[in-house]
């Protein structure tokens, strides 16, 4: 099984080459970073070719629990009975 890598580090070592809005649409897997880019993290940071060809199965999405929590008194919409 190969590594998988925080979403934050990847996000990271992404920022050093593309726009924060950049960033997202790759790690969203949307756009793909150029080939230079993807040598230069394989070669600073160490992150796998492989990762960007599904890159939603190689992060961890560690975030989600960070905007759960940040999110504070959000109400969620629930239909009553009337």
């Amino acid at each position: 099984m190969e590594k998988l890598y925080s979403r934050k580090e990847v996000k990271k070592a992404l920022l050093k080459s593309y726009s924060n809005s950049g960033a997202d649409l790759i790690l969203r897997g949307i756009r793909k970073p150029s080939y230079a880019v993807i040598v230069d993290l394989h070669k600073k940071h160490n992150i796998s070719f492989d990762i960007w060809l599904d890159i939603k199965s190689h992060i961890k999405n560690d975030t989600k629990k960070d905007k759960k929590s940040s999110s504070g008194s959000a109400s969620v919409f629930t239909p009553k009975d009337m």
